[in-house]
């Protein structure tokens, strides 16, 4: 809910809602290495490639219908 209301303050709200989500996964994974086992790291660690991954795939396409 922050995210999108800090997004629609700047007018991209999907840019918002991404950076608050990525945030509070960069913090499971620093948690997670100083307090739990350093291997409990990885899902949150993968969470993030899977979401860059996708973001990528969605500017390709957007690229691509535009050239």
């Amino acid at each position: 809910m922050v995210g999108r209301l800090i997004g629609k303050k700047y007018g991209d709200i999907v840019a918002g809602v991404q950076a608050i989500g990525q945030k509070n996964t960069i913090l499971a994974i620093g948690m997670a290495q100083t307090f739990l086992n350093p291997l409990s790291s990885i899902v949150p660690a993968m969470d993030i490639i899977c979401q860059n991954l996708f973001n990528s795939y969605q500017i390709w396409q957007k690229i691509d219908r535009i050239c």
